[in-house]
């Protein structure tokens, strides 16, 4: 290849990339991105990974915190010997730092009678979740979940 060549290519081949990273670093994205990784730590019930997904400083309407969350999310789901939990048509909007997914969750598995009565409760809400994620610094895949919100679901505070 000649220098008259390279040039033209690397050209090409830069803009590529850079295409390619704007559509992957897209705050929309990266928000439906964090929703699955969220949603597929749960399954795994792989709490060490679930804990980053979840800002410092969440909250919700039943009071519950990021240790709490944690520490309910364990009990909810510790009996699980298989367990897959999924969003049903999610809906993602993003406004500035903020994201938002819409989506009823679905929550399929076998276990104990914890894990057979929280699939019954997962069943029988109709009203979507509404999952609240925040970018916390200026690195595009920096984003933390800051508020989750189900207007049927009662949990008792921890």
């Amino acid at each position: 290849m000649s220098r008259r060549q390279i040039l033209p290519a690397s050209g090409i081949a830069l803009a590529a990339v850079a295409l390619f990273l704007v559509a992957l670093w897209s705050p929309a994205r990266q928000v439906r991105l964090h929703q699955e990784g969220l949603l597929d730590a749960i399954s795994d019930r792989d709490w060490k990974r679930l804990g980053p997904f979840i800002a410092d400083d969440y909250s919700d309407r039943w009071g519950h915190d990021k240790a709490n969350v944690l520490e309910a999310a364990g009990i909810a789901f510790g009996q699980f010997v298989f367990l897959k939990v999924t969003l049903h048509d999610p809906a993602v909007s993003v406004t500035g730092e903020a994201g938002r997914v819409v989506s009823r969750v679905v929550v399929g598995g076998k276990g104990g009678p914890l894990a057979e009565a929280v699939v019954a409760v997962a069943d029988g809400l109709r009203e979507p979740f509404t999952f609240d994620w925040q970018q916390r610094s200026w690195k595009p895949w920096d984003w933390a979940l800051v508020r989750m919100e189900q207007r049927e679901l009662e949990i008792p505070e921890m």
